[in-house]
């Protein structure tokens, strides 16, 4: 029997589970209360589990290589496709802060699978502006257009400030949800007794 019910596949190209950056936290947050018990996370780490957590899809990579990341986009979308396609209102959420390329390529990939997929880029930086900063000029221009399609492609896309919403608009004229990054103090406080302890 078909799931009518709706479906959310969230997607990161980072360790989410330990919690070991601020990325990593924010994601797991918004995971955490999103309002939905129909949801995966899928993401990709060189990083060993602490425990397991059904709703949590790891995609293991031995180091974190961006050439690993590519090959294992195959894997990741594999499961994003496979969790979602029963779904009648099937959800991507992607989660911003990686290079731009793994979003871009995922989102295509998943949507040639799923054409009916909506996608939420839940964006926590601009990231040609970080790439244009440290990186070459072909890195740059790559992230620019991949950044562009990401935005384009998404039904629904976030900032993380005013300032950002302007400057997301005045690059790719897109309009987007200004959405703070947050944080589950809970789990802050458990970190910080467990490092204490």
């Amino acid at each position: 029997m078909v799931n009518k019910k709706k479906k959310y596949a969230f997607v990161a190209f980072y360790p989410v589970l330990p919690n070991t950056s601020g990325s990593s936290e924010v994601s797991s947050s918004f995971f955490k209360y999103w309002p939905s018990s129909n949801k995966k996370f899928f993401y990709i780490t060189h990083l060993k589990e602490s425990k397991r957590n059904t709703k949590f899809q790891p995609i293991k990579i031995i180091k974190e290589k961006p050439f690993l990341k590519i090959i294992s986009l195959t894997f990741l979308c594999f499961g994003i496709i496979k969790f979602l396609k029963s779904s009648r209102e099937p959800y991507l959420i992607v989660e911003g802060p990686s290079w731009i390329l793994y979003s871009y390529l995922t989102i295509v990939i998943v949507k040639i699978f799923i054409p009916k997929v909506k996608v939420i880029y839940h964006s926590h930086s601009i990231e040609y502006e970080i790439r244009k900063k440290f990186n070459n000029k072909i890195i740059s221009y790559l992230t620019f257009f991949c950044e562009k399609k990401v935005f384009k492609l998404s039904n629904f896309s976030t900032s993380v400030s005013e300032t950002e919403y302007k400057k997301i608009y005045s690059l790719y004229k897109k309009k987007t949800i200004i959405f703070e990054n947050g944080i589950d103090l809970d789990n802050i406080k458990k970190i910080k007794k467990k490092k204490k302890n």
